[in-house]
């Protein structure tokens, strides 16, 4: 049996993620920053509410978040 996750799952718990993720600024991408990549493209799939392209945005030309879900 193959199981398939709903792409707009997210939906329904997207502004509870983030209001989640904001109370902790860096924590979620503490460790993304830490890697030390720089260059001119980043591109975050599957990007949330966008937090880690926020982070990217310093050490990059351009970021591009891409995510299925609109909220």
């Amino acid at each position: 049996m193959t199981q398939t996750a709903d792409p707009q799952s997210f939906d329904r718990f997207a502004l509870d993620y983030d209001r989640f993720v904001s109370l902790l600024p860096g924590q979620n991408t503490g460790w993304l920053l830490g890697l030390g990549l720089k260059g001119k493209r980043a591109l975050d799939a599957g990007c949330g509410s966008g937090h880690a392209v926020e982070a990217l945005a310093d050490s990059f030309e351009e970021v591009v978040g891409l995510d299925l879900s609109a909220p």
